[in-house]
């Protein structure tokens, strides 16, 4: 059964399932089963969310997670580092230059280009 744990404990899909091949069913909406069934009986409220939610936890989301992480680490193996799916620290943001540093390098570089250099220290530049 696909899509128990999310009707009955109320949360949200973390997949999207497709069928492969013709399939048959029934289908329970999430607001007859809280406000009519639950209600109604109380004690197998909590046999079916604890059912559910070990079976989909079992059966669906972890072998599709261990899927995905092998998949993660298949990419990470080859060496085309385009192709990394890792996260690490840039340590060259520790060696930029300051905005003001930034600034007066561009200023300098104005001034030495349009007054020269001895008009600089005259206008009052350090």
């Amino acid at each position: 059964m696909i899509g128990d744990h999310y009707v009955v404990n109320k949360s949200h899909s973390h997949f999207i399932y497709i069928a492969l091949e013709l399939t048959v069913g029934f289908a329970l909406t999430r607001s007859f089963l809280q406000d009519y069934i639950f209600v109604k009986y109380p004690d197998i409220e909590v046999r079916i969310k604890g059912s559910t939610f070990n079976y989909f936890k079992n059966f669906i989301f972890r072998p599709i997670d261990e899927h995905r992480k092998k998949e993660i680490e298949m990419m990470n193996v080859k060496r085309n580092i385009y192709r990394q799916i890792d996260i690490r620290q840039n340590h060259e943001t520790t060696k930029q230059k300051s905005v003001q540093d930034f600034r007066n390098e561009h200023l300098d570089r104005y001034y030495k280009v349009k007054y020269g250099e001895e008009s600089k220290k005259s206008i009052g530049q350090k």
